[in-house]
């Protein structure tokens, strides 16, 4: 017969089964139990609590928990944008009948025109992309109706003058004697966006080397971002020069040596 003796602190909380009347243990009942059952958990182990919560720290990926800036730089940074304001237009700076329009604010690399006032940038000879501007109570479902001439870009052949601006464009194939690309300034009280497009997809340049050699081709096969304005002056004989940047996908070819010599 084995014979077990059991642990006087467990008997004297066996005697007192009776005498507790509270649903929780007392604190000296609970400092038998933690002598006789102890805590797997090291005390060093058990986070300590203070007036907070902290919970602990997640491992994220990379592209959510680690950033390039920190969060007071986004901070600053957001401060520095400045917010997209109205643009206030007046066409007498231009040289024109004293006539002021406010427009929505425009994206960096549009030009606007509205009734007397045609941005100097919008010249005959290059080729825009027109978009409707939109104000603050209307708005194109789906982009539907936002850009004219199907969002092409068109060649600009001539603005006229007047109370009314007409801006011709090139026209479609076989519609020489009825070209239908065309508008008035005017015909919109928000105005319109011109985007400039110096080269399109199609478009093919020869390259030179450093002695002015040709050394091959390039073909544009895609515009991957708006062609931005930077520059534009007027040469001696008369022809404008416009500088942008562009950023595009584009085919290299090279060519032969025998075609060289």
């Amino acid at each position: 017969i084995l014979k077990m003796d059991t642990p006087l602190a467990l008997q004297r909380l066996w005697s007192r089964r009776t005498t507790i009347t509270s649903s929780l243990p007392e604190e000296s009942d609970l400092g038998i139990l933690e002598d006789l059952c102890p805590s797997g958990q090291d005390v060093d182990d058990v986070p300590v609590k203070n007036g907070q919560c902290t919970p602990n720290k997640l491992h994220l990926p990379y592209d959510f928990c680690d950033s390039e800036h920190s969060d007071i730089e986004y901070q600053e940074e957001i401060k520095e944008k400045p917010a997209r304001l109205p643009v206030i237009l007046d066409a007498a700076s231009l040289g024109d009948i004293p006539a002021r329009y406010e427009v929505p604010a425009l994206k960096p690399y549009e030009f606007p025109a509205v009734g007397v006032y045609v941005d100097p940038r919008i010249i005959p000879g290059f080729r825009y992309r027109v978009r409707l501007i939109q104000n603050q109570y209307h708005f194109f479902p789906n982009n539907e109706h936002q850009y004219l001439f199907n969002e092409r870009a068109l060649m600009l052949q001539s603005v006229g003058r007047g109370y009314s601006r007409r801006l011709t464009f090139q026209a479609d194939t076989n519609t020489l004697n009825n070209n239908t690309n065309y508008f008035w300034s005017d015909s919109r009280p928000e105005g319109f966006a011109f985007e400039l497009e110096l080269v399109s997809p199609g478009d093919k340049f020869t390259f030179h080397d450093a002695n002015h050699v040709p050394a091959g081709t390039l073909e544009i096969l895609k515009n991957n971002a708006p062609q931005e304005e930077i520059s534009q002056a007027v040469l001696k004989d008369g022809s404008i020069q416009k500088t942008a940047r562009i950023r595009s996908l584009c085919k290299l070819n090279g060519l032969e040596m025998d075609r060289l010599q």
